[in-house]
């Protein structure tokens, strides 16, 4: 006898959320959203969590401390819709803007969600994404990710590109941006467990099809330009006078 496809569906965002609720005081989780002014999480429930953001302070490094978050409006962000899937990222024209300010994309507040994601479009394939701008959303396909591991995984790529538009006014419509975002995402998401030989060809794999899904034709050289710089950018995970990241493995 089959379960009944709600019953599925409900199943999978709630177990989702119990990772979700794990994993967001995990170290590097914890230090990214420190970094960006987090300080509570709200609306707690089957598929859906509020960060609340203090949008007066934003700290480029984290003690690992005062990371912890407590139970407790947006503006535009990302003017695209960035897809994890298996295969490395698809992005998804959403809304532009016109506006040359970039201190304009200052996030709020943000919600993570978990849902049964589709097999088309920007979801087909996907094990999370971010949507925007209004509200800024970090979305989790439930029905792609089965373990805390993989949720911390892509929760962290997630971040990233949160963190790189937030704290270092990153603009990633432009290829060679995108591409450095990428690269660190990567490195820190799904090749933060490869050796030191591989994690460099891992990553390197994983953001130049990510950033080639936007960029077809110069995807690969952006990358190949911004790489050891990118791979040299651990914040926030390194504070000042540190010659290690927090929680380096290798």
């Amino acid at each position: 006898m089959t379960m009944p496809v709600e019953k599925t569906r409900n199943s999978d965002c709630s177990k989702c959320i119990q990772f979700l609720t794990s994993v967001l005081n995990a170290p590097r989780p914890r230090q990214l959203l420190a970094a960006m002014g987090a300080n509570a999480y709200t609306n707690i429930d089957h598929s859906e969590i509020n960060i609340e953001m203090n949008k007066n302070s934003l700290r480029t490094s984290t003690n690992e401390s005062s990371a912890q978050l407590r139970d407790g409006d947006v503006t535009p962000l990302v003017q695209r819709t960035l897809a994890t899937s298996f295969h490395g990222v698809s992005i998804n024209t959403n809304k532009t803007s016109n506006s040359p300010n970039k201190s304009s994309h200052a996030v709020n507040n943000i919600k993570i969600q978990c849902k049964q994601c589709s097999s088309e479009g920007v979801e087909g394939g996907a094990r999370a994404f971010v949507r925007g701008p209004d509200p800024v959303s970090i979305v989790l396909c439930a029905n792609r990710l089965g373990s805390k591991d993989e949720v911390e995984e892509v929760l962290v790529h997630e971040l990233v590109h949160v963190y790189d538009v937030r704290v270092r006014n990153m603009d990633l419509r432009d290829c060679k941006q995108l591409a450095y975002s990428e690269v660190r995402a990567a490195r820190e998401a799904e090749c933060h467990s490869s050796s030191r030989f591989t994690k460099s060809i891992c990553t390197k794999q994983r953001a130049t099809v990510a950033t080639r899904n936007m960029f077809p034709d110069e995807g690969k050289d952006c990358v190949c330009d911004v790489f050891q710089s990118a791979m040299k950018d651990v914040s926030p995970f390194r504070l000042p006078g540190q010659k290690r990241p927090i929680n380096s493995e290798r």
